[in-house]
């Protein structure tokens, strides 16, 4: 049978598209597409900080978008099983969490985290906690001041938990050493939940860790906070005092990010970037955050990018300070 010039044309593009694979979304139309799945990837355990904001980020992503976007823990090696897993895959539907400075691990000296900035092409941060310090309910501590005059009464024998060995915790402890002149143990356990239950096990004095993590603990009045690691209060704290109001200039805190792998269709990016956006600006989203302590701090691509920068020149001149 003879084929027309119109029917050879629709055969060469049949004959294309099953020999050269799928077009991807960006080629399609919209993304996220109505239907697909996005895995959103966490190098930590279920039950955390991030991880609670991540699962309301991914319902109200996927109510938004029409597609559904599903959290997938990925624990282990610091963090780095879910980057390796996001670097390798280069697939728009398969993006992660990254949260600052967490995500500056790769500056520390003799760090396993092998990436950097450049891998990423940064969509942007939706949550903002401060955090704060923590001491189990029934502790002699009653104010931050009892915490450390204590710590200058017994040097080396106070313990506070830390999530890791090279963590946030690594750099808020340090500064609390300098500030305070303080001496004091670092017991490091396996992840933020972790510390929660080492605090309420009595198996170490205080820690230092987000207000999301350790909400349902506070509210139950399982653990007493006695100080904000911020500028100003917390909206979800107002009668706590930050540490600055006490004497020790003392900041710590995180801004809870997405993230595609670099070399990710940019309007596949930007479309991302607006979807947050909107969810950001939703009262019943920022309702979600409040119940569990989390503040909702919308930042596009560029604002990461620059919030980036800021912490790496930062976290360098305190690798320098601290060794």
């Amino acid at each position: 049978m003879k084929r027309t010039p119109l029917a050879a044309a629709l055969a060469a593009g049949l004959l294309c598209l099953s020999a050269c694979g799928t077009l991807s979304n960006s080629d399609q139309g919209a993304y996220p597409k109505q239907g697909d799945t996005v895995a959103l990837l966490l190098g930590l355990s279920a039950g955390g900080t991030t991880d609670t904001w991540a699962r309301i980020l991914s319902d109200e992503l996927s109510q938004k978008s029409g597609a559904k976007f599903q959290v997938v823990n990925k624990p282990g090696s610091g963090g780095q099983l879910a980057i390796n897993e996001l670097l390798a895959k280069k697939d728009v539907n398969v993006i992660a969490n990254v949260n600052l400075p967490t995500a500056l691990k790769y500056l520390y000296p003799n760090a396993q985290a092998d990436y950097s900035r450049q891998d990423f092409s940064l969509v942007g941060c939706t949550g903002y906690t401060p955090n704060v310090i923590a001491v189990h309910a029934d502790s002699p501590y009653r104010t931050f001041s009892d915490l450390i005059n204590d710590i200058h009464a017994r040097p080396g024998k106070v313990n506070a938990a830390a999530d890791g060995a090279l963590s946030d915790d690594t750099v808020a402890y340090a500064n609390f050493a300098r500030a305070a002149a303080a001496d004091f143990n670092t017991v490091v356990v396996d992840g933020a939940s972790e510390k929660v239950t080492s605090l309420l096990g009595k198996q170490v004095d205080f820690f230092s860790g987000g207000l999301t993590g350790l909400q349902a603990q506070y509210n139950a009045g399982q653990f007493r906070i006695l100080a904000t690691l911020a500028d100003q209060r917390s909206p979800y704290l107002p009668d706590v005092p930050t540490a600055k109001e006490q004497g020790v200039d003392l900041l710590s805190d995180s801004y809870f990010c997405v993230t595609m792998a670099a070399g990710a269709p940019e309007e596949a990016r930007a479309s991302l970037e607006n979807v947050m956006r909107e969810v950001s600006a939703d009262p019943k989203y920022q309702q979600a955050n409040a119940k569990v302590g989390m503040e909702v701090k919308f930042l596009d691509g560029q604002q990461l990018s620059t919030l980036w920068s800021q912490q790496e020149t930062n976290l360098r001149e305190i690798i320098k300070t601290i060794g």
